[in-house]
């Protein structure tokens, strides 16, 4: 009897997530080109050759009131997985990140008796540690990105293996050329630019951007020769559009950039970004930055009294110590992000430490080689 094709289900529910699990994929396809991919993602996944249901990817949201909105289309999802699973399981099932909807899908397969792995591990240890007894119930492996976070886990007898991290596969080793690059965005080579990343979803860029804006067009008066560059995440543009608007008919002309080769912000003298992973990205391209975060009052009402790390820049994480400037819920303003920035509005001098930065971050999470790593060790445990 011919042996059942080995079928990898991959759970991703955000942009970043759908980049990460098009890398897996394309890497599990190569060491087993007869593996079966399918899951929850989008076009990147799609393309790297599964079979994708996109409903989670569209419906990716922001901190707890953002999830009431969606409770319907989750349930009905998970509903749906469950059901499918029941008569047809795949062989595994990898989580991406995601936990808020990935922790469900996980303790059904768990229940099922199919093998779960977890990549790019939920920072639980953050604001949940009691949840890692949870990863520990549901998982058979777990792959966490940051290097830190093996030991964590292992203390809690979970198999961890740090990989790496997966943003270094992405990012150019060497900066693109600046001409071709900021020509192509419509920018002039000639002159400075500086980085927007308000986020990707509406309640972030309806948070964050317009205090951005607010902080450009003070600066714009002192420093008319800086270019103003939001960069555009995916699907982010129609809740942008209407803010950059606005912005010029203010007189503060801003160019929105998709910026898919990182060429903007390779040569941004400074950059303005919502936490995340825009924050470790500008880390590891060596550009001076100020991160921020504003949500609900009451989603910052509980979040406030269960956060156990004292930041919340992943740069600053990694080398445990304040290295670059977060402006946080009230303390985001106008005012306070000129004052943050005014050490690197003028000049180049601030990109030498965060260059330096840059090179040791990139030793930080070097690993040996995340997707390649990953694919391996879980097609290891089918042979």
């Amino acid at each position: 009897m011919r042996p059942k094709p080995l079928s990898i289900f991959i759970s991703a529910g955000e942009p970043s997530g759908d980049i990460i699990a098009a890398l897996l994929a394309r890497e599990l396809r190569r060491q087993s080109p007869g593996v079966r991919l399918h899951g929850f993602g989008g076009p990147k996944l799609a393309a790297a050759g599964a079979r994708v249901d996109t409903s989670l990817l569209r419906g990716a949201v922001m901190g707890g009131t953002g999830l009431v909105r969606h409770l319907h289309l989750y349930w009905s999802l998970i509903r749906n997985t469950a059901r499918t699973w029941r008569t047809r399981p795949p062989s595994a099932v990898v989580l991406i990140d995601f936990p808020g909807f990935n922790f469900r899908v996980g303790k059904i397969a768990h229940r099922l008796g199919i093998p779960v792995y977890y990549y790019v591990c939920p920072q639980v240890w953050a604001w949940a540690p009691n949840r890692l007894l949870t990863l520990r119930e549901i998982v058979r492996r777990s792959f966490p990105v940051l290097p830190f976070e093996e030991p964590l886990h292992q203390a809690f007898g979970i198999r961890a293996m740090f990989p790496g991290h997966p943003l270094l596969e992405v990012l150019p080793q060497r900066a693109p050329d600046r001409v071709r690059a900021l020509r192509a965005a419509g920018l002039n080579p000639g002159r400075p630019v500086a980085a927007l990343l308000p986020g990707s979803r509406e309640g972030e860029i309806e948070r964050i951007l317009p205090v951005q804006l607010a902080a450009a067009r003070r600066i714009a008066v002192r420093q008319p020769a800086l270019q103003w560059a939001v960069i555009a995440a995916p699907g982010a543009r129609p809740h942008l559009a209407p803010h950059l608007t606005r912005a010029a008919a203010s007189g503060l002309p801003v160019h929105m950039v998709l910026d898919a080769g990182y060429g903007i912000r390779a040569h941004a003298r400074f950059a303005w970004t919502a936490s995340g992973t825009s924050s470790l990205e500008l880390g590891l391209l060596g550009v001076p930055q100020v991160v921020m975060y504003r949500t609900s009052a009451f989603n910052w009402a509980i979040g406030s009294r269960v956060l156990r790390i004292p930041w919340v820049s992943l740069v600053n994480l990694l080398f445990d110590r304040g290295v670059v400037t977060e402006l946080l819920q009230g303390a985001l303003t106008p005012d306070a992000l000129v004052r943050a920035s005014a050490p690197f509005v003028r000049g180049e001098g601030a990109r030498v430490a965060a260059r330096r930065r840059a090179a040791e971050l990139r030793r930080m999470l070097a690993g040996t080689g995340a997707s390649r790593t990953v694919a391996a060790t879980i097609l290891k445990d089918f042979r």
